[in-house]
């Protein structure tokens, strides 16, 4: 739950597969010993009788189709309350001071801007006599 889902892009996907060719030609039994090419018509013989796989052509399937418009709203707010529980909340003390801290700021910039837009209409209306 949370995880964000992302389509891949084709260079994703030839890197998957290579990897996987890999893995399959690294494990022991492949294609060198005569006991794997004895095996190996027979576990192919049993895939085929097996016939393809359902689970593959589903998952291939429910990646194309685009989520309905509830599905990336409901999608939206699971991934908002996974994030939100990343969230590393400050103590009330601190929360508290850095609340007083933002106050006075502002109100010390309002009274310069004020001060500041005194002045220049004072100056303004001089002018314009």
């Amino acid at each position: 739950m949370g995880r964000i889902l992302k389509k891949k892009t084709d260079n994703q996907k030839l890197k998957l597969r290579d990897k996987q060719k890999q893995k399959s030609d690294a494990e022991p039994g492949a294609e060198g010993s005569s006991e794997a090419s004895k095996d190996s018509p027979l576990k192919e013989a049993a895939k085929r009788a097996a016939g393809p796989k359902k689970t593959d052509e589903s998952k291939k399937t429910m990646q194309n189709q685009e989520p309905g418009y509830y599905q990336k709203i409901e999608q939206f707010f699971r991934e908002v309350k996974a994030e939100l529980k990343k969230v590393v909340w400050p103590p009330k003390n601190q929360a508290v001071a850095s609340t007083v801290v933002v106050i006075v700021l502002v109100s010390i910039v309002s009274s310069l801007l004020g001060i500041f837009d005194l002045f220049l209409k004072g100056l303004i209306q001089m002018v314009l006599k």
